[in-house]
């Protein structure tokens, strides 16, 4: 089952969506998947329960896309990184995490990484 919820985010409220397995101790780390713009994280619904096996699966949205609060209309990929970096830190707290994109979530990624 897929659960909604809010993080706190620096330009406001951060919506995701949550798949976790049945188990409730997961061994591999939370996975955060990353949408395409100007798409949101319901384009990983489809696969989410799938990858949420073993671990907790997040899907966010970037700020000004599904049910997240907009950052202003000149938002850059490091705006979107860091908004997912304090969504994370939020769900996941200082545990190890993985990241996957997808098109535009592939820049994301790869700025949480650098960050």
């Amino acid at each position: 089952m897929i659960r909604k919820g809010y993080a706190d985010g620096p330009c406001g409220q951060i919506h995701y969506r949550l798949a976790a397995p049945a188990e409730t101790s997961a061994p591999a780390p939370d996975l955060y998947c990353f949408h395409p713009a100007p798409f949101s994280g319901l384009a990983f619904t489809g696969v989410m329960s799938h990858l949420a096996r073993n671990r907790r699966v997040i899907a966010p949205d970037y700020p000004g896309y599904g049910g997240s609060d907009p950052c202003g209309p000149d938002a850059s990929i490091e705006d979107y990184a860091r908004a997912m970096t304090d969504a994370a830190a939020a769900l996941s707290g200082d545990a190890p995490i993985d990241l996957l994109g997808f098109h535009t979530g592939c820049l994301v990624a790869v700025q949480c990484a650098i960050d």
